[in-house]
């Protein structure tokens, strides 16, 4: 007698409540470490474990509870027809059988060839591959910085602003708009701009369009404008694209620490024109800040003593004459204003007019300016930067497009290996190094950890340990084919991006593990040899490991390849800006998924094969017992 539909949905959903139940918290437990992230990207990357943690918990709830009471009420067919349906093979599942066969009988050659290719694909890749930090993407908008001397007035840098904009006025068919701000580097909450106001800087901002609705590729635009700006004078002008996600500080940071200001004023300065000779460089600059220009009065005490003046007094009178002196108040109506007395503006310009001042000293006689003092212009330092309680002057470049951070760094190194400093300075490579570097031991600590988690699980739901040592396989496996991807495509490896492609990956691959091994197990405590429980649950199985890994890819394949839709507008989009940015992410899932998917169908019941055979022949046989004395 045929079960009816509501003991099967039952049936069904015991026979695979704990392997789903398993290759969740396993899939959970790979992103379980993503939650102590420090810094910065913490705070900014702290969202995808939140969400893909609901999600799964939720469609786990789905998958249990809500699937098995849908089907008892929505499946419908025989019994017979069942059995039809059972008996009936595709030839897609008679083929894998037909492979899994084969690869039993040659179980050491089906092993070998994996690990070979494995390590091909891997060398293959390694090889050429190119590191960089975060994956480079087509910018939003660009940034234009003026930095003019220090006391340069508000007037010209402004004027230095307006040429700047004139000059990427006939870039109108091509950005979405231009912003300009004197007087500080911020752009109206667009880019940053913490700068308190200073009358030598400034900021133009040019915004682009969306990406599917630009006529001509930002980088290109951004290249152009690099070669706009040599013939203004007056200031330093950057070019940079705007930074997408956190700050990471530049491709190439040199900080040189030491206690005099003025020896590291001159290693700075041979630093600087090192890294310039290195190719691929650009805005090479150190933070070192003379300071505001400054006019000194040294006053000679002892003659002012003589003359009847003193110092205080001598300040004041420079004062009043180029800053002015509140000498009453003017009240119209409710407001009240100051009124202050210097001397014209003329006279204020030109230092030798203050030496040409006559003072009157205490007993009403007068003495000439020059007699008791002397005017000298310098510059004092602007900031003071210390890092460990050292100063430290910080000498900074830019890398173009075509080489990454991480390799132009490598020629700097480099070229610095021969640079001498005195006792007591030291020489040290952070920005977006520092972050690569934090990252990149972040992320390689959240692997190991993440496939302890995941074999602690396993080690629990099996009870043994080879078996998940078998499964965990599929995650070495799956790290060829994320290789393999990034090798067809021409692809380099973010560290930050594709590291949480492997991660991800270390969760999602184990899945259809358990689900094979865990049905192999129930076959045999049936009863049934171990070739033919392999063989009936990789013919079993074939069909929801593979749908499981294919709408993976598929839900994953439209953000690896660009293409998205805009509900807002009712089109397809094809090459969005988020695509670049998570591009990489999704192609190491997809091939990764897609590698280790297949090889899992057929490495793994050869592996479970060796290890039983293994078990036999280690297992302690029973003696057979003596026959006994005949009388």
């Amino acid at each position: 007698m045929g079960l009816s539909r509501v003991e099967a949905s039952k049936r069904g959903a015991g026979e695979v409540a704990w392997p789903i139940i398993s290759s969740t918290i396993t899939t959970v437990a790979a992103f379980a470490p993503m939650f102590f992230w420090p810094g910065i990207w913490g705070e900014f990357m702290k969202y995808l474990p939140q969400t893909l943690t609901f999600s799964l918990v939720g469609s786990l709830f789905v998958g249990l509870i809500v699937n098995p009471a849908l089907a008892s009420v929505m499946m419908t067919g025989s019994k017979k027809q069942a059995e039809r349906d059972k008996t009936r093979k595709h030839r897609v599942i008679h083929a894998y059988v037909g492979l899994l066969r084969f690869a039993l009988r040659w179980r050491m050659p089906t092993i070998t060839l994996a690990a070979t290719s494995l390590v091909v694909i891997s060398s293959a890749y390694i090889v050429q591959a190119v590191i960089e930090f975060e994956p480079t993407t087509e910018p939003k908008s660009v940034v234009i910085d003026v930095d003019g001397p220090q006391g340069q007035s508000l007037d010209v840098t402004d004027g230095i602003i307006g040429e700047i904009e004139q000059r990427v006025s006939d870039l109108s068919g091509v950005v979405k708009f231009v912003l300009a701000n004197v007087g500080s580097h911020g752009s109206f909450g667009m880019d940053g701009g913490g700068d308190s106001g200073e009358s030598n800087i400034g900021r133009v901002t040019v915004q682009f369009p969306k990406l599917s609705e630009a006529k001509e590729l930002p980088s290109s635009v951004l290249e152009k404008l690099r070669g706009r700006f040599g013939g203004i004078t007056g200031a330093e002008i950057t070019v940079e694209k705007s930074q997408e996600g956190p700050e990471t500080g530049p491709p190439v940071n040199v900080e040189i620490s030491g206690p005099d200001f003025d020896t590291l004023t001159q290693l700075a300065q041979e630093v600087v024109d090192i890294v310039k000779t290195v190719p691929n460089t650009y805005n090479v600059r150190d933070d070192y800040d003379l300071g505001k220009p400054e006019i000194k009065v040294e006053v000679d005490r002892q003659q002012a003593l003589m003359l009847g003046l003193n110092t205080q007094y001598i300040g004041q009178t420079v004062q009043a004459a180029i800053n002015g002196r509140k000498a009453g108040d003017y009240r119209e109506g409710d407001e009240e204003y100051d009124v202050v007395v210097r001397f014209p503006e003329a006279f204020r310009h030109d230092l030798s007019n203050v030496e040409a001042m006559t003072l009157v000293n205490f007993n009403g006689q007068a003495i000439p300016f020059s007699a008791v003092a002397d005017l000298k212009q310098s510059s004092g330092v602007g900031f003071i930067r210390r890092i460990d309680r050292k100063r430290t002057i910080t000498v900074s470049a830019q890398v173009d497009e075509s080489r990454t951070g991480p390799e132009v760094l490598a020629d700097v190194t480099k070229a610095l290996e021969e640079f001498r400093l005195p006792p007591g300075y030291t020489l040290s490579y952070t920005g977006e190094n520092e972050d690569l570097e934090e990252t990149q031991a972040f992320l390689g600590n959240a692997f190991i950890i993440a496939l302890f988690l995941i074999a602690l699980i396993l080690i629990a739901q099996f009870n043994s340990i080879v078996q998940p040592f078998i499964i965990m396989t599929s995650v070495i496996l799956s790290l060829a084919g994320v290789f393999l991807g990034l090798y067809i495509f021409d692809m380099r490896f973010s560290v930050l991006m594709t590291g949480i492609g492997c991660i991800s990956l270390a969760g999602v691959v184990v899945n259809n593990a358990i689900v094979l091994i865990d049905f192999i197990n129930q076959r045999r405590a049936e009863g049934a040899t171990v070739e033919e429980a392999i063989i009936e649950a990789g013919e079993t199985r074939f069909r929801p490991v593979m749908l499981t890994a294919v709408t993976t890819i598929l839900g994953l394949i439209p953000m690896a390849l660009g293409v998205s839709f805009d509900f807002f507008k009712w089109e397809w989009i094809v090459g969005g800006e988020s695509s670049q940015y998570w591009g990489p992410m999704a192609t190491a899932v997809v091939f990764g998924l897609a590698f280790a998917t297949i090889l899992t169908l057929v490495v793994v019941p050869v592996l479970y094969s060796l290890s039983a055979s293994a078990e036999d022949f280690f297992r302690p046989r029973r003696k057979a017992p003596a026959p006994s004395p005949v009388d």
